[in-house]
């Protein structure tokens, strides 16, 4: 059919499923709960690394189902309570927040946000809320891929140091990033 099987995307949801059905078959799960547990982990991709640590937090996902009729999982919205919980980005940029939500039609709000730039010492950011619409989670674990539908800010204060924002003035930065597609911004107050 002439189709370069190299160049098609790879369906995440697919590869994840197949991975359940091998390891313990069809799995129906109504809710987990993870309370007051820590998390920490490197992701490597080449000579990138990106280290994550949540200190403290507490995990709920309601249903989760991998069914032999189906060839990707359904999951239902995931509720992830933070205390503090710093993510540092590359570049010297670091984001807090209290709550996170991700929800089956690949939503993902952040909760009592602030975006901070440690190159020059500063929170840049403050919003109620930062919502994801259509963000794509997988693509991002997988490959890397950045891929939004849109970004809502709401009640933002935002504060941009006069030069060298993030630290990128006269600098080469690496985004550790192979795509970033955001299709819409939106700020709401």
């Amino acid at each position: 059919d002439g189709i370069n099987k190299d160049k098609d995307p790879i369906n995440e949801q697919e590869v994840v499923t197949r991975i359940i059905k091998q390891s313990i078959g069809e799995c129906i799960v109504d809710t987990v709960q993870i309370e007051n547990a820590a998390f920490k982990t490197v992701l490597y991709r080449g000579d990138d690394s990106t280290f994550l640590e949540v200190p403290q937090f507490d995990f709920t996902l309601y249903t989760f189902k991998v069914v032999n009729d189906r060839e990707t999982f359904f999951a239902g919205p995931a509720d992830i309570e933070l205390y503090k919980t710093k993510i540092a980005l590359n570049g010297g940029i670091q984001i807090s927040c209290q709550n996170l939500r991700f929800d089956q039609a690949q939503n993902l709000n952040f909760y009592d946000v602030t975006l901070y730039d440690a190159v020059n010492n500063m929170e840049v950011l403050e919003c109620s809320s930062l919502a994801l619409v259509d963000f794509h989670l997988l693509p991002l674990l997988f490959n890397r891929e950045l891929l939004i539908k849109k970004v809502t800010l709401t009640d933002a204060v935002l504060k941009v140091p006069e030069t060298n924002i993030f630290g990128v003035s006269g600098q080469e930065q690496k985004t550790g990033l192979s795509k970033v597609d955001i299709q819409q911004l939106r700020l709401e107050n």
